[in-house]
């Protein structure tokens, strides 16, 4: 099987980069910002100042032509990434039949094909991306669909709860049996007049009693993929480690070009995967994709030309990181990032949130310790993350059930420790003392007081600006709020989501690592977020 794959792939790789990278090259320096500057000049003419799941449906309901036009981009980025995937499958099966087809006439051929394409199955097609692609990503992926995934914060702490991983492991286990036993089913929208269900019967016909072998197809060629990257890994990670340690001289130079060649091997790793998994499909896809302008000759056209461009953009590509990382290298285009203790533990030092991890993990000197404050019944600061006080503390109730004097006489336990929780007051005050800054996160509920923000500014705000010290929320009218009653005090909005860069008085947003972008971060630093 990887023999006949490795030989399609090295007498047509020429072939496969152009489409493969080619496209995704488009896609993300022209598709992508074309259609996020659409989103960002919606917002600025509605003044919605940010999008994430927190406002989707005030958007909806306040700005419905907004909302109509956010579903357009929707369909247009999903209709993309459908034409994207196509071409991919029509170019590996015209090449499985020896046909003689331009890139061109591939791309013309899809586009007309969408509009046969029915409605029905387009939503199928959609819903089908929607589900399959966060757990395709070790073979291919695509830029368009990048948002398509579960956080890492999710993740993170799914274990902690039932409630949390059951239904995660249970949509996983269901996305790859679907995806698996569906595998034929984009394909089959391509050149067949047939309605959604007959498209999905025949998928299903198709890899009826094929699940095991398509399933071990499907992991053998992550693992290989997988072991391949790895190995390359870590030999520019050896190498590295000799210039750091003998050769300093010119370490900076190795570094830009270890950097450099890993950017060319992810690609052609991704190339690698696109041929992979598509002719994985195709080995039980009984329909036909060949394009209908082909010639059966055996010979691809310009195949000196197709590889010389294709050397040339994997070189292009390879050549920009190899500058950005240059330039990142010498500090030409961020600061150096700041260290931040989460939770104010560091390497499980003790239980989060509490006054003995502060006073470990400040001795590590961090430039800040982010720790996780709430309002108590009697409107008081307690720190802790949780809103329940059962993960921790065993105790089955909500912060806002107790008073502060009550709260800090209970014991949380982690990390084979216990300590007490802590008041704010308290946890500032060791902050103080152990000369440490933080970077205080205000969580919201529904039992915060209407006075929430400004007790805690009339409480601490002097002293969070004497110690030079952070606060973010992700509640948009904390930060509101904050900014409006003491303007000094820097603020960070956190987005779980990276949807389109928000137009806020935030100083800076805190962004959850799954969908954070480089094209997000250079727009934070041109506004000097």
């Amino acid at each position: 099987m990887y023999r006949r794959y490795w030989q399609q792939f090295s007498k047509y790789w020429g072939y496969f980069i152009l489409v493969t990278i080619g496209s995704s090259f488009i896609i993300g320096q022209v598709v992508i910002p074309g259609l996020t500057w659409l989103v960002q000049k919606m917002m600025e003419l509605a003044n919605i100042p940010y999008l994430s799941y927190t406002n989707i449906v005030s958007v909806i309901i306040g700005h419905p032509v907004v909302a109509v036009g956010l579903l357009i981009i929707l369909i247009i980025t999903l209709l993309a990434a459908y034409l994207q995937f196509t071409i991919w499958m029509a170019i590996v099966a015209n090449i499985r039949a020896q046909q003689n087809v331009s890139i061109w006439q591939l791309i013309v051929e899809r586009i007309k094909d969408l509009r046969r394409v029915r409605f029905t199955t387009m939503l199928v097609t959609i819903a089908y991306l929607i589900v399959v692609v966060p757990f395709s990503k070790t073979i291919f992926q695509s830029e368009l669909l990048s948002k398509i995934t579960i956080p890492v914060f999710i993740l993170d702490d799914m274990w902690n709860s039932a409630t949390i991983w059951v239904p995660i492991v249970t949509f996983t286990l269901l996305a790859v049996f679907l995806s698996i036993r569906l595998i034929t089913f984009l394909p089959g929208t391509i050149n067949r007049h047939e309605t959604t269900f007959e498209v999905i019967v025949d998928s299903w016909r198709e890899t009826k009693g094929h699940f095991f072998k398509i399933a071990v197809k499907l992991f053998a060629s992550s693992f290989l993929l997988g072991l391949i990257g790895a190995v390359s890994r870590g030999i520019l990670y050896v190498v590295q480690t000799l210039l750091d340690q003998h050769l300093p001289a010119i370490a900076l130079g190795g570094a830009v070009i270890n950097l450099m060649l890993l950017e060319i091997i992810n690609q052609i790793l991704m190339v690698m995967g696109v041929v992979f998994i598509v002719n994985i499909a195709l080995d039980e896809f009984q329909g036909s994709i060949v394009s209908k302008s082909a010639q059966t000759n055996g010979v691809v056209r310009f195949k000196k030309l197709k590889r010389s461009l294709a050397v040339v953009l994997v070189v292009v590509i390879g050549g920009a990181a190899g500058v950005y990382n240059f330039a990142y290298f010498k500090g030409a285009l961020i600061d150096p990032p700041l260290v931040i203790a989460h939770r104010g533990v560091d390497d499980q030092n003790g239980v989060q949130n509490t006054i003995p991890a502060l006073e470990k993990t400040a001795k590590e000197k961090p430039d800040f310790v982010e720790m996780d404050i709430h309002e108590t019944k009697d409107h008081q600061f307690v720190v802790i993350h949780d809103g329940n006080l059962k993960n921790l503390a065993g105790v089955n109730k909500k912060v806002h059930d107790l008073t502060l004097a009550q709260l800090t006489q209970l014991t949380v336990s982690e990390n084979d420790q216990s300590a007490k929780i802590p008041s704010f007051n308290d946890y500032l005050a060791a902050a103080e003392k152990n000369h440490q800054k933080l970077l205080v996160e205000i969580k919201t509920s529904n039992e915060d007081s209407p006075e929430m923000v400004s007790n805690f500014l009339k409480l601490y705000q002097k002293r969070m600006l004497a110690d030079g010290n952070y606060m973010h929320s992700l509640s948009y009218p904390v930060i509101t709020k904050v900014k409006k009653q003491e303007p000094q005090l820097f603020s960070s909005f956190i987005l779980p989501y990276n949807l389109a860069f928000p137009r806020t008085q935030a100083n800076a947003y805190t962004m959850e690592e799954t969908t954070l972008t480089q094209a997000f971060m250079d727009q934070a630093h041109k506004r000097n977020k």
